[in-house]
């Protein structure tokens, strides 16, 4: 019974050694067979360097060797994947044109691919003829030097990796740390020289350059890492991981870059612009800048996102959708974005101006977006849709080409003719020597007899810009009638009642009356007789 035991478990080991299968030699039955061959005999554990070179035909030995190599480090440096498990094994496998051809990578890597030639499955003769070019691009004069000499560095490992790829990307970091040293204070230099013989430079301008000049250091910096990267074959996991995070931090930098370039554009253009611009252009230029700048961020966001793998036509797509279900529900929002593009469009007033729109009435402080703010007289803020705006009519004082001041000076009946003849003469002289009144709109007479006083009807233009001129204009005009009153003793009058008690009345005759009524129109149209 022991006997047949043993017997059982000797031909039982024999069944199992010879059902396994072994990896021994290459095998290119099948596309499956031949890159399984090619990648499994370049692994350290298991490294043939001529058995994975049996993959490529057509050139000797040496050259194979070389060529196998350089195809499994192109991949490594593309960060392709090989998913072994999804190629197939067929031996008679097809593409969809009906060749026996198989392409690892169609879309990275199109350069790369296997044919059947004969009974077995090789790298094709494109393939071969193209993959010293390929290497040599990814791989730039000087890595080769390096691919040769870090790995005899350090042959143990560390967290699965060798111990000599460690520090070759701490030397690499040490090296950009250099580099970016000695180039930022060249860069640095370049830029300011060039501000200086190019544009209008400035002292606040030198913040602005330095960081212009630093961060595209650090983009350098990215890229000679990424360049480089590859000498290091790191596991295609780690490698991916290292150049997801290089890609996010050139994208980001990129963002900072575009900022600060674009700002510093736009502070030139505002300087040149402000000569000529009133203050809504230039409130509109701000509202642009700003535009552009979350426009910049936008679209940097948006390559993060597809580096890190999102689907950012389909999320813009979505957004869109949203954004068009948003605003079909807050028709008032839309509406006012229309208006604030309307005023800016027709320019119904500046940035300064005193309108009076739909009741509202004050300076205009600010144009946004959505509404526009107006400061009243009672230095209170008054935000108005600007769609309201856009429909209502809006009277603008801000734009009147002269001021008009239209008043009444009373004066107290007592005041004797010729005083009063010589009052509104200096009133007149006044005026005419103001500088900011037209002299030919000007107006002033003795207009009406009021209930307590000689009414001066008055009236000018002036010729300012601003409603705050316009006051200070005013009141120089009237400190100044104030004080000709005083030199000439003339009173101003005020609303009174005098009540006279007399405890005789004197009736006087109806022929008296006549009389003296035909004195007086005599003597008044004496004044109308012309001379002889």
């Amino acid at each position: 019974m022991k006997k047949h035991f043993l017997f059982l478990l000797f031909i039982m080991g024999w069944v199992s050694l010879f059902s396994q299968e072994k990896w021994t030699s290459a095998k290119q039955n099948s596309p499956y067979e031949t890159v399984y061959s090619h990648l499994y005999f370049l692994q350290s554990d298991s490294y043939n360097a001529i058995e994975s070179a049996k993959t490529i035909t057509g050139v000797g030995e040496e050259a194979s060797i070389e060529l196998a190599i350089q195809i499994k480090q192109i991949l490594d440096a593309k960060n392709l994947f090989v998913a072994t498990t999804k190629i197939p094994k067929d031996a008679a496998y097809k593409d969809s044109l009906g060749k026996h051809i198989y392409y690892l990578f169609p879309d990275q890597l199109p350069e790369v691919y296997l044919e059947k030639k004969g009974e077995k499955w090789y790298y094709s003769d494109e393939t071969i003829e193209l993959t010293p070019f390929l290497h040599k691009q990814l791989y730039p004069y000087g890595s080769s030097i390096l691919l040769k000499f870090l790995p005899k560095m350090g042959t143990g490992k560390f967290l699965g990796v060798m111990i000599w790829k460690y520090l070759g990307f701490l030397i690499f970091l040490l090296l950009g740390a250099l580099i970016y040293v000695v180039l930022v204070r060249v860069l640095d230099s370049m830029f300011t020289r060039l501000a200086k013989t190019r544009f209008n430079y400035d002292e606040s301008d030198m913040d602005t350059i330095h960081q212009i000049a630093k961060f595209v250091c650090f983009l350098l910096i990215l890229y000679l890492l990424k360049l480089f990267l590859p000498v290091l074959q790191f596991p295609i996991r780690l490698n991916g991981a290292i150049y997801l995070i290089l890609d996010v931090l050139r994208y980001a930098f990129l963002i900072y870059l575009g900022l600060r370039i674009f700002d510093y554009v736009t502070n030139h253009l505002k300087k040149a612009m402000q000569r000529h611009e009133s203050p809504m252009v230039d409130q509109l230029f701000n509202i642009l800048k700003k535009a552009v700048q979350i426009a910049i961020v936008g679209i940097g966001v948006a390559a993060i996102l597809g580096r890190l793998g999102v689907n950012v036509t389909a999320l813009i797509a979505g957004a869109s959708i949203g954004g068009l279900a948003i605003a079909l529900a807050s028709q008032d929002s839309v509406k006012n974005l229309i208006g604030a593009f309307m005023i800016f469009i027709d320019r119904p007033f500046d940035i300064g101006d005193y309108i009076i729109s739909g009741g509202v009435q004050g300076v205009v402080q600010e144009v946004g977006f959505r509404s526009t703010r107006i400061q009243a007289s009672d230095t209170s803020i008054i935000s108005v849709p600007n769609g309201k705006i856009a429909n209502e009519t809006v009277n603008n004082l801000g734009r009147r080409v002269y001021r008009r001041y239209r008043t009444q000076i009373g004066i107290t009946y007592d005041t004797p003719p010729e005083k009063l003849q010589l009052f509104i003469k200096g009133v007149e002289e006044i005026l005419r020597l103001h500088p900011e009144t037209l002299d030919e709109k000007t107006e002033v007479h003795l207009t009406e007899f009021g209930a307590s006083s000689l009414n001066i009807f008055l009236q000018t233009f002036f010729n300012v810009a601003s409603w705050s001129e316009e006051l200070r204009e005013k009141q120089r005009l009237m400190l100044n009638i104030i004080k000709l009153a005083r030199e000439l003793n003339v009173s101003f009058a005020f609303p009174t009642q005098t009540i006279h008690i007399s405890k005789e009345q004197e009736e006087a005759s109806d022929d008296n009356l006549e009389i003296r009524m035909k004195e007086f129109l005599d003597d008044y149209k004496s004044q109308f007789k012309k001379p002889d």
